[in-house]
C-alpha cells in the first residue's frame, strides 16, 4: 500500500524497508562511516579513533610506490600469488592428463610412474614460484598489516553496527517496540 501523506506510518507488524545508507545519513549527516566528520578527535570513542586510524592506514599511500594505496598494492600482490598458485595447479593437472593419455603408458603403473617422474622433476620449481609470490605478498604487499586493519574496519564499521542492530530493527518492525 502506498503512503497517502508524508506522516503515514504503517501499522504494527508490517515491514518497512530501511536501507542502511539512508538510515546512517539521517543519523550521521555528511558521513559515510557513521563517525561525524566535524567531531574533534578528543570527543571520539576509542573504537571510533581505532576505526579512523585503520581507514587512514588502508587508504594511505605506500612508501615504496606513492602512486598506489596500501590496499591497491595488497590486491596486486594477492593477484600475483593467486596466479602463481593457479599456474602450479594447471601444470600438475596437465602433467596428469599427459601421463594418462600418453599411448606409451598402457597400464596404471606406467601412468603413475610417468606422473611421479614429472612431479619429482618439477615440484620444487612450482612450489618455489608459489612461495616467492606469497612472500612478496606478505612483505611488499603488507599482507599481515592490511588484514589486521581490514579486521578493525570490519568490526568497527558503520555497516557492521547496522548489521548488529538488525535484531533491534526486526523487533521494532514486528512488535513496534
Amino acid at each position: 500500500m502506498l503512503p497517502l501523506s508524508a506522516n503515514y506510518a504503517p501499522p504494527v507488524g508490517t515491514i518497512r524497508i530501511i536501507t542502511p545508507s539512508s538510515r546512517l545519513t539521517s543519523v550521521f549527516p555528511g558521513s559515510t562511516t557513521g563517525i561525524s566528520d566535524d567531531v574533534c578527535e578528543e570527543r571520539l570513542s576509542s573504537a571510533e579513533r581505532r576505526y579512523k586510524h585503520a581507514m587512514r592506514y588502508l587508504v594511505g599511500r605506500d612508501v615504496n610506490d606513492p602512486s598506489k594505496t596500501r590496499v591497491d598494492l595488497y590486491r596486486e600482490k594477492q593477484t600475483k600469488y593467486t596466479e602463481a598458485f593457479e599456474r602450479k595447479t594447471k601444470a600438475f593437472n596437465d602433467a596428469l592428463s599427459q601421463a594418462t593419455s600418453d599411448p606409451r603408458n598402457t597400464t596404471p603403473a606406467l601412468q603413475r610412474a610417468a606422473y611421479e617422474g614429472w612431479v619429482a622433476e618439477n615440484y620444487k620449481t612450482y612450489s618455489n614460484f608459489v612461495q616467492a609470490a606469497y612472500m612478496d605478498w606478505v612483505t611488499m604487499g603488507k599482507k599481515e598489516e592490511v588484514e589486521y586493519y581490514f579486521s578493525i574496519v570490519d568490526n568497527d564499521s558503520a555497516m557492521s553496527r547496522v548489521e548488529a542492530s538488525k535484531v533491534r530493527i526486526l523487533l521494532f518492525v514486528c512488535y513496534g517496540t
